[in-house]
């Protein structure tokens, strides 16, 4: 049964997320790979815009519940997103609001993240390549623009 819907815009993480989908931070999570800015484009809550792959236990009733969901109804669910920290993650999470309006920024991974960034663990931008993302004002998310 789905209970909240988690974007995930880094396959790596995506995957290993599915692989232990039985964890309780994401029992019951309808996860959705993003693939970064293509998952925020605006013909993805159009029917023929997308394709739809489901993945381990997921069963007729889930399926119809969620693609209903996806098209027509996003309050059903809590709904996040977890992706890079930085500019372009938070540009992403304020394109999917657009799309998505509940959806917040996942505080599990995001602290998680903050966590490692606190105690040196990470990239440079430059050594990902990323030093030329450009600042946002707000994401529209009190979590992000706050805290993140």
């Amino acid at each position: 049964i789905i209970q909240s819907v988690l974007f995930i815009e880094n396959q790596e993480t995506f995957l290993e997320c599915v692989e232990q989908h039985n964890n309780a931070l994401i029992a019951n999570t309808a996860l959705v790979y993003s693939a970064g800015f293509r998952g925020a484009a605006d013909r993805v809550r159009n029917k023929g815009g997308i394709v739809f792959a489901f993945v381990n236990a997921s069963n007729s009733s889930s399926r119809g519940d969620f693609e209903k969901w996806w098209h027509d109804d996003d309050q059903i669910w809590p709904c996040y997103f977890w992706g890079d920290l930085d500019y372009d993650g938070m540009r992403i999470l304020s394109t999917l609001r657009n799309l998505f309006t509940s959806i917040q920024a996942w505080q599990p991974g995001y602290k998680a993240m903050l966590n490692y960034h606190k105690k040196g663990i990470g990239h440079a931008p430059a050594a990902a390549k990323k030093e030329r993302q450009k600042p946002l004002d707000k994401t529209g998310c009190e979590f992000a623009d706050s805290i993140l």
